[in-house]
């Protein structure tokens, strides 16, 4: 086998092969095996290099954002470790192709070759550069290049037009007819029927392909002109002056309106439709404006056009109007017509056939999903244009594009992909000589530069965006960005010359501005804390958060308030760590922590910060209940152990990179677990539990119940099933076991452990009869069916819906007449769009039966106080920094329910059948829901029939904990 075909295996290419669901199975196998192995060697060039392989075999359909940003990683990292590794700039090359990032790919494959320059393969590599720079160089600039030749040929075109309608289009109208206008005025006929001549015939070939007749109607005003005469002097003066007032607009020129607004008067007055070109330009330049009355009469000028485009069949221009229309929405906040005014640009695209159209609109959509926080919905969309963007989109459209899949890129965690990424929109924003945005993405990659401890490129990043900054024509722009500038410097400064971070900022940054002015208090208070000025640190802190907290009472957009989300857990991070590990007040902390969860859940829970929340906690905490509070720092884990009367504090020394990897672990491990342990990967287990269990230990004397409140992805550790090596025993076997989203809400759990009688009302449903031609690779669940009867046989009163009674408007009627809730079917985690993860029902008339999060989310439970979601993945979801999981549980916890049974990954039907027969038992008992749990997987645990006995089998499920309405109808807070 040749290098290169090594190397495209490893890198999952196999171009030629079919790839089946089994093999696809394979593949994830594998990759989980590799991941194991990463959690003891995460600097194994080898191992990072094969995980890049394999994520690429996975990247297609809804696997592909995540799967090729952590190939890319991956790779970026092997070759970090390992410059000299052929294999891991194969993988490289093949995960920046993917990205479309065409330059850097030529540029590993390059690598490849000068570390293999004897490769039996090497022509085969040189061939597929020279592809990759074909289709680097392939795009508007080589049509265009053509296009400005003397007499270009109808082939050339024709080849045009068909990749870049609207690019043509502005040729003609922007600087063919603008050049017959110039030669009328001169009176040079020669020359202006050689211009009308070329107009024409873009004209034609444009109606021909695409339908749009414009120019070709624009065409016909002038040439039906007699010479001489005062229209045709007016319609060339309308052109050049359009020209003019084009040429300013992208010379950011303030006196581009009164050239665009006279050539707008001119064409009009003969009726050339050239002037609806003109309106669009006049509506951009009240939009750039920004005013409340130029954004409306932006919105007046293109409705007009966009009717009389619309009448007239231009379709590239009601595409292009209606993508205006989309981004004054979006400014407006009103992002729901925002996203429909892109739906129709891309259908007026896509009706003439201009692909290069319809992608920047995607762009467009992908920045909106990124404003309403949907990021990985964002990526999926970006990541399935690129390669097409590669080709049809322009130079600025691609960067931006580009630039955007970052910034989302980097939110997501993935800090090298998004290096990668920024690199190339910034490089290419320089050779166009784009100072802003060369500015924004130099700056960007330092500061990321700066977190991945790379100071050698953080100081030569920071360097280009000195010299970018010069560059910027825009006196407004370019202070801001120099704030910019000075908040990212002052940050990097602040950890190893406080002081010289202090100056910049005082000398750089106006405390007035909002955003800045908070990110001031952030950094300043790392300066001041590295200069042990502890005191006046915190001060800063407390500012800053007070100051943001009235920020967001003012901001009702939901996107608006998520711009503040990093900077807020920035700021809570940074106070809870200097309460924790420089004051040496683990109250305090604590009291910081609950205060920023208090805010996340406020909308949802109504919970509310109580200043005295400690006092509280220590009080009101029932007795052999134990509350463990966590909070990930950079290179800690904090524990809070909550009991009546008392309080003790941890800290644990473990890098968060090193914390996430054994998380991600554990869920493999113990879903693949045979019975009686964790089969062979006992020594990551015990890891975690040394991490989260055992500081504690001591503390839990006399407890039998823990109530873990986790931060971040600790949300996902199957809690029930770490084991304690020292005795030989999986958590479940010692204490009951539920999560919660706060202390708060913990203590009101535990608060209710014993004030059930038993429950008198069920409502099972099991096995709805979904909709199989929408869904049709799943399957009908026999065990659900049992389950749902089984389970009934527990309670006096019930009602039980199998098949086709259990439709959504049965549910729904009978949600909130019952004590518990038992669902077993299917349920889809959208992990992309959380409020569309959903419940199947039975399809019935016209409702498709698919509940969605964002339907139940708005329920009131009054009665209703256990929910079990006895489904695949119902509790797990995408993990919020400030949100916690997105699951199906949440919706539950929000519309009333005290508690949510629901399940980390893929559970099996006949175990689930098994376990909750013995959970309803005790239930009906009188348990409550977490003491009934743990009954139920201890039953199993010890079980001798089938493999029931497995973690996989009841470590999927949890109790999720929320607060019941009181008396007046309130939540307990």
């Amino acid at each position: 086998m040749s290098a290169l075909a090594a190397a495209a295996l490893a890198c999952g290419t196999a171009p030629d092969t079919e790839r089946g669901i089994g093999s696809v199975v394979s593949v994830e196998g594998e990759r989980e095996d590799v991941q194991l192995l990463l959690v003891d060697s995460p600097d194994d060039p080898e191992l990072l290099t094969r995980y890049c392989g394999l994520s690429l075999r996975l990247a297609d359909g809804e696997r592909a954002g995540r799967a090729v940003m952590e190939a890319v990683s991956a790779a970026d990292r092997a070759v970090e470790i390992a410059p000299d590794s052929s294999g891991a700039r194969a993988c490289l090359a093949r995960g920046l192709e993917r990205l479309s990032l065409l330059g850097g790919a030529i540029a590993a494959w390059e690598a490849y070759l000068r570390l293999a320059p004897q490769a039996s393969d090497a022509d085969d590599v040189r061939e597929r550069i020279a592809r990759l720079r074909f289709r680097l160089e392939d795009g508007w600039e080589r049509h265009a290049k053509k296009l400005g030749a003397d007499d270009p040929d109808d082939d050339a075109i024709r080849e045009a037009v068909e990749a870049f309608p609207r690019e043509v289009r502005k040729v003609a109208l922007h600087e063919v007819l603008a050049e017959w206008g110039a030669a009328v005025r001169r009176g040079d006929e020669d020359a202006a029927a050689v211009h009308l001549g070329y107009a024409e015939r873009l004209g034609r070939s444009i109606g021909s392909l695409t339908g749009d007749t414009q120019v070709a109607d624009a065409v016909s005003v002038a040439k039906e002109m007699l010479p001489d005469s005062p229209d045709r002097q007016g319609l060339a003066e309308a052109h050049f002056s359009y020209r003019e007032g084009i040429e300013r607009i992208e010379a950011n020129d303030g006196g581009a309106l009164v050239h665009v607004a006279r050539a707008g008067e001119l064409f009009a007055a003969v009726g050339s439709p050239a002037g609806l070109s003109a309106s669009l330009r006049i509506a951009t330049l009240s939009y750039n404006r920004n005013t409340d009355a130029d954004l409306a009469e932006s919105v007046a000028i293109l409705s007009r056009v966009a009717a009389r485009a619309e009448a007239r069949d231009y379709r590239v221009l009601l595409g292009e109007v209606r993508w205006m229309l989309g981004l004054v929405a979006v400014r407006q906040l009103r992002f729901s017509d925002g996203r429909d005014a892109y739906e129709k640009a891309l259908a007026a695209f896509e009706a003439s056939h201009d692909a290069a159209g319809g992608i920047a609109v995607v762009g467009l959509r992908v920045e909106l999903l990124e404003k309403l926080g949907e990021y990985d919905e964002a990526l999926l969309q970006a990541l399935g244009i690129l390669e097409e963007a590669s080709i049809l989109a322009t130079g600025r459209e691609l960067d931006r594009l580009h630039s955007w899949v970052a910034r989302m890129v980097l939110a997501a965690g993935y800090p090298r992909a998004a290096v990668q990424l920024q690199r190339h929109s910034a490089t290419r924003a320089s050779v166009r000589g784009g100072a802003d945005e060369a500015f924004y993405g130099f700056v960007l990659i330092a500061r990321i530069q700066h977190e991945l401890d790379r100071p050698d490129l953080v100081e030569e990043n920071l360097r280009l965006s000195r010299e970018w900054i010069a560059k910027i024509d825009d006196p407004d722009k370019r202070r801001f960005a120099s704030t910019t500038l000075a908040l990212v410097e002052a940050r990097i400064l602040a950890r190893q010359s406080p002081m010289a971070a202090i100056d910049i900022l005082e000398d750089s940054v106006d405390p007035a501005d909002e955003l800045h002015g908070i990110e001031v208090h952030s950094i300043l208070a790392h300066s001041l804390s590295r200069l042990n000025r502890i005191e006046s640190a915190e001060v800063e802190l407390v500012q800053g958060l007070e100051k943001l907290e009235r920020v967001l009472v003012d901001i009702r957009s939901a996107p608006s308030r998520t711009s503040y989300a990093d900077l807020w857990h920035e700021i809570v991070e940074r106070l809870v760590h200097l309460r924790f590990e420089l004051l040496g007040d683990p109250h305090g902390a604590l009291s910081a922590v609950e205060r920023g969860r208090a805010r996340q859940l406020r909308e949802v829970r109504k919970v509310t910060h109580s200043e005295h929340l400690v006092a509280d906690l220590l009080d009101r905490a029932p007795g052999r209940t134990a509350i463990l509070n966590y909070f990930v720092l950079e290179d800690s884990v904090l524990i809070w152990c909550i009991k009546r009367g008392e309080l003790e504090a941890f800290s644990v020394e473990i890098e968060a990179a090193e914390l996430q990897r054994l998380v991600d672990a554990i869920g493999v491990i113990v879903a693949r677990a045979p019975c009686g342990g964790l089969g062979g990967h006992g020594a990551t287990a015990q890891r975690l539990f040394d991490v989260l269990v055992r500081p504690a230990i001591g503390s839990l004397e006399g407890v039998d119940r823990i109530i873990f409140v986790p931060d971040r992805y600790l949300n996902l550790v199957p809690f029930a099933a770490l084991m304690d090596t020292s005795n030989g025993r999986m958590l479940v076997e010692s204490y009951e076991i539920g999560l919660a989203p706060s202390a708060t809400l913990a203590l009101v759990s535990a608060q209710e452990r014993e004030s059930s009688d038993g429950v008198g009302s069920l409502l099972a449903v099991g096995d709805p009869a979904f909709d199989s031609r929408r869904f049709p690779y799943m399957s009908t669940l026999a065990g659900a069916r049992n389950e749902a009867i089984t389970i009934g046989s527990h309670y006096s009163a019930k009602t039980i819906l199998v098949g086709g009674q259990a439709t959504m408007e049965r549910f729904l009627a009978e949600l909130d007449s019952h004590d518990v809730v038992h669902f077993a079917g299917h349920a889809i985690a959208n992990d992309r769009k959380p409020m569309q993860s959903s419940l199947l029902l039975a399809a019935a008339g016209d409702n498709d039966g698919v509940l969605t999060a964002g339907q139940l989310i708005d329920l009131e439970l009054e009665r209703t106080h256990t929910v079990v979601l006895a489904a695949c993945r119902s509790g797990a979801g995408h993990v919020s920094t400030s949100e916690g999981v997105m699951s199906l549980a949440r919706p539950f916890i929000a519309a009333g329910a005290a508690s949510v049974v629901a399940s980390l990954w893929d559970v099996d039907d006949s175990g689930s059948v098994a376990l909750f027969d013995q959970f309803h038992r005790a239930l009906a008992d009188g348990r409550s829901p977490i003491g009934a749990l743990a009954i139920a997987q201890r039953k199993l645990l010890g079980s001798e029939t089938g493999d029931v006995c497995s973690p996989r089998v009841w470590a999927a499920f949890q109790t999720y904990v929320g607060s019941r309405p009181n008396s007046d109808g309130r939540r307990a807070s």
